[in-house]
């Protein structure tokens, strides 16, 4: 056998794996962990931490520089109109210590903060005549991205651009109501039995499962307008 015959053999088993190649059933492989753009710029929670001191008063309770203070927190936490921020009372173990912290949770409450956003706690280490309000306020961040860009029109490389996921993941730390979420969600809260087994009862017995009309509550808007 001549060189230019080995040779022309050679090409054709080669073509020939090659077409089995492509002709094979086996599925493509699939990474289930693999990234996407919007990995590049994942988002986070930035924390804020301040503290505040308030001198106790036996017997004469909140000063009103100490109201004026919290007046400030409030503004800050308040459920109708503040942002995400979580409250920690710590205060000593005598009896002055507790009453003045709960009497600035009672405040604070009553200043439309909300009571899932408040915590008390003891500690050892906290002097006896000094009541300290921990304040951690949070905002959703990303990295920094759109600082250069390069040719997005350049895709002979099959690849996202380095900027991709930038403006999506920016536009919706913009839009969070609550940061704390992006660690963990809201805790499930359970749904109601007994009111779920009254409903399943009156529908197996053909009854109106829905709730009665409210004849109170009907507008005469409509009238008004006819």
């Amino acid at each position: 056998m001549n060189h230019p015959t080995a040779l022309r053999i050679a090409v054709l088993l080669l073509g020939t794996s090659v077409l089995a190649g492509c002709m094979s059933n086996d599925p493509p492989s699939f990474q289930a962990n693999a990234p996407t753009p919007l990995d590049h710029y994942p988002m986070s929670t930035e924390t804020r931490t301040d503290a505040l001191h308030f001198k106790i008063h036996a017997g004469s309770g909140l000063s009103d520089n100490q109201r004026r203070a919290l007046d400030q927190v409030a503004l800050k936490a308040t459920w109708n109109g503040g942002g995400p921020v979580d409250i920690g009372i710590v205060t000593a173990s005598t009896p002055d210590a507790q009453r003045t912290g709960d009497a600035i949770r009672l405040y604070l409450e009553a200043h439309q903060v909300s009571t899932h956003s408040i915590s008390a706690s003891t500690s050892q280490a906290q002097p006896a005549d000094v009541v300290s309000l921990i304040t951690h306020e949070y905002r959703a961040v990303v990295p920094q991205c759109n600082l250069d860009w390069e040719n997005i029109a350049a895709t002979r490389h099959n690849v996202a651009p380095q900027n991709m996921g930038c403006a999506v993941n920016a536009n919706l730390a913009a839009q969070i109501d609550d940061p704390r979420d992006i660690h963990s969600p809201e805790p499930y809260i359970p749904g109601d039995a007994g009111r779920r087994t009254i409903i399943i009862d009156k529908y197996r017995k053909g009854e109106v499962t829905s709730a009665a009309k409210d004849e109170a509550a009907k507008s005469n808007i409509a009238k008004v307008i006819q």
